[in-house]
C-alpha cells in the first residue's frame, strides 16, 4: 500500500511538472495546463482502468481446473496440519 501511494505521488508530481503547473500561480493557470490538469483527472485514470481490466482478463489463471486442483491442494495441507 505504501509503495503504491508513492508511486501514485511520484506519477502526479512528474504530471503536474510535465504539464507545467506553477502553485505560485494558484487563480491563473494557463489554458493549456487546465487541460493537462482535467486530462491527468480523467484521461489517464480511464486508461489505467482498461489497461487493469485487460491484464485481468488476459492474464488471471486462478480458474477451472487450476482452481479446482489448488483447492484440493490446500486442503490437504490443512489437513495435514490438522486444521479445518
Amino acid at each position: 500500500m505504501k509503495a503504491a501511494s508513492a508511486v501514485a505521488a511520484t506519477l502526479t508530481g512528474v504530471g503536474l511538472d510535465v504539464i507545467g503547473y506553477n502553485p505560485e500561480a494558484s487563480g491563473a493557470q494557463s489554458a493549456g495546463t487546465i487541460m493537462g490538469i482535467r486530462f491527468l483527472m480523467f484521461a489517464v485514470p480511464i486508461a489505467l482502468a482498461i489497461l487493469s481490466f485487460l491484464i485481468y482478463k488476459t492474464q488471471y489463471k486462478l480458474k477451472g481446473a487450476r482452481l479446482d486442483q489448488l483447492t484440493k491442494d490446500v486442503n490437504a495441507l490443512h489437513a495435514k496440519q490438522g486444521r479445518k
